[in-house]
């Protein structure tokens, strides 16, 4: 109730301080706040926005916590837009400059989640003193609160983030399998499959499996000896496969292939740059995730992926697409507990079987 009274008093404050026209918006700005995860799963919005407005100059702007973390300025394909600029590490008259500078006539903010009431309020009249002369988007959402989650489990219904974005900028579509239609604008990928090429034998590699073991959170990890009893069961059945990851999980999955062949499962993790790794996964027949960068890449290029959640956080909310990936999470009675690391051993992951993951793979190799 209190998230769409916030929501009914926003949308009457962007009302108030736009100015109103007739014409269509010839500059408009779109703001992103996050970086791999989050910006996939707004790239359907984007889409729709373009179309929406095709004749309009449209700037995409993106911000994450940190300078130098992948976004839109390293996943969009260019061509669809005028401009895409990274805001990070700007500071907030930096930013104002810019914006003035710009003369947008539309900002349409693609908000975070969990974004709070008065993030947003604030937002609208920052943007208002930037000359800004119409506002949309602006939105609030439950947090990870651990205290009223239990409230939340209870009466809220997540939709996907993607689902979420879209209904906020108004465009729900569904195909004729009622499925939501969604439209990735990523980057074309072909220098980096040709890059690739020339480092890795794809005589051996010819069909192979992708596999991203690592999340930012250690609740988010399905165990190693999970992982290594799987890759046993696939190289019986002599499935290969390459697992990709950062530097920083070079290690774990160094763990994860301690005594297993190369010619059957090879690391890049730390070796392949994140667009090296898309393309590795537009090669692969299947991808198999934690919930991850790598698994929202996954569907973003249309490949069939098996999605491991934990249930640190709230049902359905970063799933992939239902006809593009097979999501297995486990619920627990303590769910959601939003904790980077869980005192009970993980039991959430490791609710989720070898057994369960291998008839998933065995269900999309062998039908």
């Amino acid at each position: 109730m209190l998230t769409k009274i916030g929501n009914f008093i926003l949308k009457v404050m962007m009302f108030v301080v736009s100015k109103k026209s007739s014409l269509a918006p010839n500059k408009i700005a779109i703001y992103r706040f996050g970086s791999l995860g989050d910006s996939i799963v707004a790239m359907p919005a984007l889409s729709v926005i373009k179309k929406r407005f095709p004749n309009a100059e449209i700037h995409v702007l993106c911000r994450s916590e940190r300078k130098g973390l992948i976004n839109y300025c390293d996943l969009l394909d260019s061509k669809s837009f005028q401009y895409i600029f990274d805001y990070s590490g700007l500071s907030t008259s930096e930013m104002r400059s810019k914006i003035k500078l710009e003369k947008y006539d539309l900002w349409i903010e693609l908000p975070s989640s969990g974004v709070g009431f008065i993030h947003s309020f604030k937002k609208i009249i920052y943007l208002k003193s930037c000359d800004v002369k119409s506002i949309s988007g602006h939105q609030t959402t439950p947090g990870n609160n651990v205290f009223l989650s239990k409230y939340y489990k209870k009466y809220f219904n997540f939709e996907r983030e993607t689902t979420r974005l879209l209904r906020s900028i108004d465009s729900i579509e569904r195909n004729e399998n009622n499925y939501f239609i969604e439209d990735y604008l990523f980057r074309d990928l072909s220098f980096f499959e040709e890059k690739n090429s020339k480092i890795l034998d794809y005589d051996i590699y010819n069909e192979f499996l992708i596999f991203a073991p690592c999340s930012k959170k250690l609740a988010g990890m399905w165990p190693i000896e999970f992982w290594r009893e799987l890759l046993r069961e696939l190289q019986i059945l002599g499935i290969k496969g390459i697992f990709i990851g950062s530097s920083d999980d070079s290690g774990y999955i160094d763990l994860v292939l301690d005594g297993f062949s190369i010619n059957q499962f090879l690391s890049v993790a730390g070796k392949f740059d994140i667009l090296q790794s898309a393309a590795l996964i537009k090669k692969s027949r299947m991808a198999i995730c934690v919930d991850s960068g790598p698994l929202h890449m996954s569907y973003a290029l249309n490949k069939k992926l098996i999605a491991i959640f934990s249930a640190r956080d709230y049902v359905n909310k970063w799933f992939p697409p239902e006809n593009i990936g097979v999501t297995l999470r486990h619920n627990e009675e303590c769910s959601p507990c939003f904790r980077d690391n869980c005192p009970i051993n993980n039991t959430c992951m490791r609710n989720i079987s070898v057994e369960m993951v291998l008839n998933e793979v065995k269900k999309e190799i062998y039908n």
